[in-house]
């Protein structure tokens, strides 16, 4: 079976990461995952925003440029074949380079999706409140009734 992209093509940039992909039982996928853009979060273009460990070790990431970070979802009603356009589920951007935490990675291995008949139960990391917290939505497909 060939690839099909579910989404766009990210620009210089954007990164979209972590799938968690649900399916139901009549074959409708539906994909929740993180997008994240690389740019200055501020106006000030002399501030370093982004000053966080990277794991265990692993060193420390220092610059201007933060990842605002997005959940979320495509919808597939062929079986995969074709993805509507995605739609943001999370109602914040995250700054993923101001979290506070301790915990590595902060983010990514937090995301899942269950399908039922007409809806999305999406939940996901992300860090509004300057931690990493949980947050769920549940999804209605357009043109389908909760």
């Amino acid at each position: 079976m060939p690839t099909v992209p579910v989404a766009d093509v990210p620009a210089t940039g954007v990164k979209q990461f972590w799938p968690a992909i649900s399916v139901t039982a009549n074959g409708e996928v539906n994909l929740v995952y993180y997008r994240s853009e690389e740019r200055q979060a501020t106006a000030d273009p002399n501030d370093i925003e982004c000053d966080v460990l990277l794991g265990d070790g692993e060193g420390e990431r220092i610059g201007k440029v933060s990842s605002l970070v997005d959940t979320m979802w495509v919808h597939s009603e062929d079986g995969g074949v074709t993805f509507k356009a995605p739609l943001k589920v999370s109602t914040a951007t995250s700054n993923w380079c101001t979290v506070s935490s301790n915990i590595f990675p902060t983010f990514g291995d937090y995301i899942g999706s269950i399908s039922g008949s007409n809806h999305v139960l999406a939940v996901w990391t992300d860090s509004r409140n300057g931690v990493p917290d949980v947050y769920f939505s549940n999804i209605f497909a357009p043109g389908k009734n909760p």
